[in-house]
Formats: structure tokens, C-alpha cells, sequence
């Protein structure tokens, strides 16, 4: 793994690992702490980069917005999602048959 940072890893690691156990450590009055300080600047990061990528992609979000309505008024899509939802074979038991297939669980 290269280290593209102007600090060295194990320093950045460090940090997080100290600043992680003094919020964890503190208890639960610091973790809301740290929440209400963290949350509202994730929100905004989150919004902004959707705003960013909406604007970047400028031209193909008429296209997008035809497809997703097309596929959800498509009646073949309506099939699909019944046939789904009435089969015993969820994709999500599909992926728990695969994950314990490959453990030797004798």
C-alpha cells in the first residue's frame, strides 16, 4: 500500500486509534458529544458531493431520470419485482448459502 499522505501512516493511525479511545472511553455522554460535533459536518460533506457529482454530470441527468421512471412504470420490471417477492430464494439468502458453503463448519 503506497502512502500518497505528506505524514506517514503509522503517525495518522496513531491519532485515530487515540482520539477513538477517548471518545469510547469517556463514555456515552462523550460519544453524543462527539456525534453532535461530527454529524452535521458529514451532512454537509454528503450534500455537497451530491451536489458536486448532480453538477458534473449535468448532461446525463435527463437521461438518468427517464430510465428510473421507464423502469419503474415497465411492466416487465413490475414482473420481476413480483416473481422476487413471492420466490423463496431471496438474494440475501443466495449470498448466506454462498458465505457458509465455503466454511468448514464440521
Amino acid at each position: 500500500m503506497q502512502d500518497h499522505s505528506m505524514y506517514p501512516v503509522i503517525i495518522t493511525a496513531t491519532v485515530v486509534t487515540v482520539l477513538v479511545a477517548m471518545i469510547i472511553l469517556g463514555g456515552v455522554r462523550r460519544i453524543a458529544t462527539a456525534s453532535a460535533v461530527i454529524v452535521p459536518f458529514m451532512a454537509i460533506g454528503y450534500v455537497a458531493t451530491s451536489i458536486i457529482i448532480l453538477v458534473v454530470n449535468y448532461d446525463k441527468l435527463p437521461a438518468a431520470i427517464a430510465l428510473i421512471i421507464h423502469s419503474a412504470f415497465n411492466p416487465q420490471s413490475s414482473f420481476r419485482w413480483r416473481s422476487w417477492f413471492y420466490s423463496d430464494e431471496k438474494p440475501f439468502n443466495r449470498v448466506l448459502r454462498a458465505v457458509f458453503s465455503q466454511m468448514n463448519l464440521v
